[in-house]
């Protein structure tokens, strides 16, 4: 459903033909960060996996990309699984201006800089990382900016003495209110190997990780934004073939590989957005007025009943 968030008002009139024009013929429920990707929450496919997993049928991979933006939050849902061997999952996202096309972590988010020096297509310039682990019946997430000086926060042992579950706002120096929630039951979804995956089968699967990150937190001030999640070794020296978006059907490991242009297609993939306004407009109120950005995110179709307004 169309959501409008921020502290400005609206004059009635444009709120109302604002809401005739995007409301859908279905109202979606707001998005609960549990592990689940279920019916009514209002994801859109984004990006499905084409390639099995070399590091273990239901054991890490990554079936699917899931996204919704509204609340203010960008939500995603990747359905899959993390092995229980510090193995990490990471999510890579560009929200805004720079970034780095060619990856440079911070070492201290869990070792990430192992990765440094992988190659993104052209496009693509990630500026956030979200690194996920679990291990000894413990899960981790680290969130932050990516450089060598980027800031970034620690979160141990979030779901307490359990490597499954959610918690919500999440804070520290760089996020004011990170959603994680792991759900690693997943039997379907692809199978072992590097043959073509079954992507229908990859769309069913439901249950796996999930996100809500304010897009304050990213940065975000408009124009769009890019997602890239990967699985890695526990050393982050290693990367698998499980890529969203997806590596050509037939590809290994990448091992020590650190160069993606090599392969065909994009291994990101872009959020919808379309612009309801990309400068700001003249709003009054009884205090006097000011200004204030409109954007939205979605198709603008009524059919595919995923519009929502910021």
């Amino acid at each position: 459903s169309p959501s409008l968030s921020g502290p400005f008002p609206m004059r009635s009139s444009l709120l109302t033909v604002l809401l005739a024009a995007a409301l859908p013929s279905t109202v979606f429920s707001q998005v609960t960060v549990d592990g689940q990707r279920l019916a009514g929450e209002g994801y859109t496919l984004l990006s499905t996996q084409t390639v099995n997993t070399q590091f273990g049928d239901n054991l890490s991979e990554l079936n699917a990309a899931w996204v919704r933006v509204t609340n203010a939050h960008l939500y995603v849902a990747i359905p899959g699984n993390l092995e229980s061997n510090f193995n990490k999952f990471d999510l890579l996202i560009d929200s805004k201006a720079g970034g780095f096309n060619t990856l440079e972590a911070n070492s201290g988010m869990d070792g990430a800089s192992a990765l440094d020096g992988l190659k993104f297509d052209s496009g693509f310039d990630p500026d956030f990382l979200v690194v996920c682990r679990r291990g000894n019946f413990r899960f981790y997430v680290d969130f932050g900016e990516l450089g060598s000086s980027g800031s970034y926060d620690s979160f141990a042992e979030v779901f307490g003495t359990n490597d499954f579950g959610a918690v919500q706002d999440l804070s520290g120096s760089v996020t004011t209110g990170l959603d994680v929630a792991y759900n690693g039951v997943n039997a379907g979804g692809v199978s072992g190997g590097t043959s073509a995956a079954n992507s229908s089968a990859a769309q069913a699967a439901f249950q796996g990780f999930e996100f809500g990150i304010p897009l304050t937190d990213l940065g975000w001030t408009g124009g769009d934004i890019r997602l890239c999640a990967l699985v890695v070794s526990s050393s982050h020296a290693f990367l698998s073939n499980q890529f969203l978006g997806g590596l050509p059907a037939g590809t290994d490991n990448l091992g020590a590989g650190r160069d993606l242009t090599l392969f065909a297609g994009d291994q990101h993939f872009a959020v919808p957005r379309i612009d309801a306004q990309v400068t700001p407009c003249s709003v009054t109120n009884h205090s006097g007025g000011f200004p204030a950005r409109l954007s939205a995110y979605g198709s603008g179709a009524v059919s595919d009943n995923d519009l929502s307004l910021l």
